[in-house]
């Protein structure tokens, strides 16, 4: 994904389909900074990485949001691609299987 110079309205043309008040504040926020535009494109792959159906997909996915997150450089997402990295085994298997201990290691550590 390449947005150098790019506008927001042209980076994010589905932010248009639903137009809102809150597409406006968004739009808003992601022309005060580079950065953000970025960490928000790469929040949004995440998400559709994170939706795959299959682990194919998955694995695709990953790879074009692994080139992003290394383009743009941001520590926060470079700290998350590891961690997807250390744990890909566990990830894809949820994607396989459609289980995952999620809810549970959510709970366990609520209760820490």
């Amino acid at each position: 994904m390449v947005a150098y110079g790019l506008g927001w309205v042209n980076f994010f043309p589905a932010l248009w389909v639903n137009y809102s008040p809150a597409m406006t504040q968004l739009a808003l926020m992601l022309q005060v900074s580079e950065k953000l535009c970025y960490a928000y494109s790469l929040k949004e792959l995440f998400y559709e990485m994170m939706d795959s159906a299959d682990s194919q997909t998955y694995a695709l996915r990953f790879k074009r949001w692994q080139e992003d997150v290394l383009q743009h450089n941001l520590p926060q997402f470079i700290r998350l691609m590891n961690t997807m990295i250390e744990w890909k085994h566990e990830i894809v298997a949820a994607i396989e299987t459609g289980y995952s201990n999620g809810y549970i290691e959510g709970c366990n550590n609520r209760t820490k």
